[in-house]
């Protein structure tokens, strides 16, 4: 998905989707804004290596969740779908 031409917060919000409305029906506040803070980080860290060459800053938000498996497996479908479904947009 191009989402260059959006908004960087309309970007993001589309790249969080499956996982909101997963949880859109009686989702708090709180959970509205794990999920986007967790979504920003991937998405930053995804565009920081790329930028810089480097699969650190990925390897460190993996290390976040690691030994907890629903966590672990929600950051990894985050990196999958940024660098295939949003690898174009390399803003931060």
């Amino acid at each position: 998905m191009d989402t260059r031409s959006e908004k960087i917060s309309v970007a993001l919000a589309f790249f969080a989707e499956p996982l909101i409305d997963e949880l859109e029906e009686g989702m708090t506040q709180l959970e509205l804004d794990s999920i986007l803070r967790t979504a920003s980080s991937v998405w930053n860290a995804c565009v920081m290596d790329e930028n810089a060459g480097t699969e650190s800053y990925v390897a460190e938000v993996r290390g976040l969740s690691a030994g907890q498996e629903g966590p672990a497996a929600l950051i990894e479908f985050l990196i999958e779908r940024k660098q295939t479904e949003f690898a174009a947009d390399q803003r931060m």
